[in-house]
């Protein structure tokens, strides 16, 4: 399932935009369903944003299968970087 984050939320600063992508993301997980998740035209994402959202994913399956479960798509190169230093901070293996 491929689902874009400008689809879900309106900005991705806040801890609330990270939390609500974060309930969208949880319903497909609990389905068994893989997610293919958008950057497309969506703005560059805080830590706040991440850690409501992606660090909570983290958190409950642990790194190894949140990335069979999650991957990024459409990402811009601040994106991509933003997404790495965010992984290599909460010492993520990527």
């Amino acid at each position: 399932m491929k689902l874009y984050i400008k689809d879900i939320v309106q900005d991705t600063y806040t801890n609330a935009a990270g939390f609500a992508l974060l309930t969208v993301l949880k319903s497909h997980l609990t389905d068994g369903q893989s997610i293919i998740l958008s950057f497309k035209d969506s703005a560059p994402t805080s830590s706040s944003f991440l850690n409501s959202s992606i660090g909570e994913l983290l958190d409950d399956y642990g790194f190894n299968t949140f990335k069979k479960m999650i991957k990024f798509v459409d990402l811009s190169s601040t994106q991509s970087q933003v997404l790495k230093n965010y992984f290599q901070a909460c010492d993520c293996k990527s």
